[in-house]
């Protein structure tokens, strides 16, 4: 199901912000400026800050991010350990830098990868990991997965395309591996539009990410040492970006209030499971996750939910991944993964963006329950 375009979704800019962004604009283009210029290097380094790291190369899209590390790393006919319910993005991207997406399943408290799964998927020819911090929440088997990859030799990549602003142990999402991946996107946490960020603290790796980035240029030389392209991210969409990430304390407090609201009022409730596993101040609650039993059905309660509280519901993402044509058609991507097939048709979100307040998350948990109730005959 694809995500919904929306009055209450909309990206959070107040008239203040949109002042300034205005103004910004209207002066790249007095000066021609369009790209490469002081909004890209600031938004960098909002970014490398808000990542606790010391590179961040802006892309121009979440999707770029993911390819171009796979492809600074050098996963070319290697195979790389991807969770299969994720966007198609996470595994595509494996594929467009030459390796082997290999699907791996997760678990039903946070619907991550574990130990127990990463294990089972790597193969004599793994090289790395992707960590997908699915909905913004961040995982309690982090810390192991990352003496795992430490101890094997193998690559972390983080796709944090849900998670900008998270934690986990006091370490922010994009500083726990090689590489954090972050999305822009316009529904996104925050966003740029379109656009993306990579991040790391391995010198040498940034500069083979801004490379490939301009073509594979060698620094500020006239001179092209890789096959790259063209990802870069132009001046208006980073100045978006500088403004909004200055609002992300805001937007992450608003959010986790939100959150706690679901969890308070859905935690318990027949056929409801929450997926929102403690320490609950990490996350960064991109969507809040709730999986239904099997007795309800998920689309009168989309409609229901619509008709009554005037919120609207989403899942993903569905088809998981291995059952995706391109990978479903291909032998070498065949994967029985029980918990994730058992979880996605269950799976709704409900909306925690800047439009929902606390009495509007009241109103949308007790709708839930009651049409849950309705649905399965026991209100």
């Amino acid at each position: 199901m694809t995500e919904p375009s929306y009055p209450g979704a909309q990206p959070f800019l107040p008239p203040e912000d949109r002042g300034e962004i205005l103004t910004a604009v209207d002066r790249i283009l007095q000066s021609g400026q369009f790209t490469q210029g002081e909004h890209l290097r600031h938004f960098e380094a909002d970014a490398a800050k808000m990542a606790g790291v010391s590179h961040a190369i802006a892309v121009n899209s979440g999707g770029a991010a993911l390819e171009l590390a796979l492809e600074a790393l050098d996963v070319e006919d290697c195979d790389v350990v991807v969770p299969t319910q994720t966007f198609v993005a996470s595994a595509n991207s494996v594929v467009r830098a030459g390796g082997r997406p290999v699907f791996a399943d997760l678990r039903l408290d946070d619907l991550a990868l574990t130990l127990a799964t990463i294990s089972a998927a790597l193969t004599p020819n793994t090289k790395a990991v992707m960590l997908v911090h699915m909905f913004g929440l961040m995982s309690s088997e982090i810390p192991a997965i990352r003496t795992l990859c430490r101890e094997r030799g193998l690559a972390l990549i983080e796709d944090a395309a849900h998670a900008h602003g998270a934690t986990i142990d006091g370490m922010p999402a994009g500083s726990l591996g090689l590489a954090g991946c972050f999305s822009y996107y316009a529904t996104k946490i925050l966003t740029t539009g379109e656009g993306g960020i990579v991040t790391t603290n391995d010198e040498e790796f940034a500069e083979r990410v801004r490379s490939i980035r301009d073509h594979g240029r060698k620094g500020d030389s006239p001179l092209f040492c890789y096959p790259g392209n063209n990802y870069r991210l132009p001046e208006i969409p980073a100045i978006i970006g500088r403004v909004q990430q200055r609002r992300l304390a805001e937007i992450l407090g608003h959010r986790r209030r939100i959150a706690k609201v679901y969890r308070e009022m859905l935690g318990g409730a027949p056929d409801i499971k929450i997926v929102d596993p403690a320490p609950h101040e990490g996350h960064a609650y991109w969507r809040y996750v709730v999986l239904l039993s099997n007795r309800v059905d998920r689309a009168a309660v989309q409609k229901m939910l619509l008709e009554r509280a005037r919120a609207r519901v989403t899942w993903m993402y569905e088809p998981l991944c291995h059952q995706q044509p391109y990978y479903a058609e291909r032998s070498q991507y065949a994967a029985r993964l029980p918990v994730a097939e058992s979880v996605v048709g269950r799976l709704i979100n409900l909306p925690t963006h800047m439009g929902v307040d606390e009495d509007g998350a009241r109103l949308i948990a007790c709708t839930l329950c009651t049409v849950v109730g309705e649905l399965t005959g026991t209100a």
